[in-house]
């Protein structure tokens, strides 16, 4: 199966901003209830993403308050500050039932609301907890490199992850995955190499039919995935 990375838009003439990063902002001071500001940070903190759990804690609360940019569009998949660890988007309805037809890990919607010009529209918070770290790499195939294109790469392998740990060399030329990756998934992260999102090509031809907006589809470079 071929997979395909995907990266937020950051061409202005798509998604109406120039920043390059996001397109609206979590208002706090607009919640009902202030304390929920808290219960969200915390329940989306660094130090909780960094446990790698593959299940989907209680929660109790919607991100009530997104106020888009003034110049901004609102595009099927929308970035946002500040960062809430293992969201990487708001969707609309159309990506919910789009990606409820294809094989995703452990996943929930939080409802969303994002304001514009005083009008309201009803997004969802795409939340995956989990992502393929070390243990999912399989050392022995994966080419690592030092240097650059315009220096000239060196490249090396490393027979496990003790080998890698004492070079600690991040450059990833192509990364190889081990039996620990689901193989049925559609849509998947790797946190390792810079590799970010993937998706399967059935739900790249799946999202370019419904002409999806405010994504990028790329062929995986540096690194390029491969899955034994």
């Amino acid at each position: 199966m071929r997979y395909f990375n995907l990266i937020s838009d950051s061409d202005p003439k798509t998604i109406g901003v120039r920043n390059g990063v996001h397109q609206g902002e979590i208002k706090w001071s607009k919640f009902l209830n202030d304390k929920v500001q808290m219960d969200i940070l915390e329940y989306f903190s660094l130090e909780k993403y960094r446990t790698n759990m593959n299940e989907v804690k209680p929660y109790d609360f919607e991100i009530e308050y997104v106020e888009a940019y003034k110049s901004a569009k609102l595009t099927d998949f929308f970035t946002f500050t500040p960062r809430l660890w293992g969201i990487e988007f708001l969707i609309t309805e159309n990506v919910k039932a789009l990606l409820d037809k294809f094989c995703l890990p452990v996943h929930t919607y939080i409802p969303a609301q994002i304001y514009k010009k005083g009008k309201s529209y009803q997004y969802w918070a795409l939340y995956i907890p989990y992502t393929y770290r070390l243990d999912s790499i399989d050392f022995k195939n994966t080419i690592f490199f030092k240097g650059s294109e315009l220096s000239g790469k060196e490249y090396l392998q490393f027979d496990n992850v003790e080998d890698w740990n004492k070079n600690k060399v991040f450059g990833v030329e192509k990364l190889c995955l081990n039996n620990n990756f689901k193989r049925t998934l559609n849509l998947f992260k790797i946190s390792f190499g810079g590799g970010g999102y993937y998706i399967s090509e059935s739900l790249k031809e799946a999202i370019g039919k419904a002409e999806l907006t405010g994504i990028v589809i790329k062929e995986p470079k540096e690194p390029e995935l491969i899955i034994e």
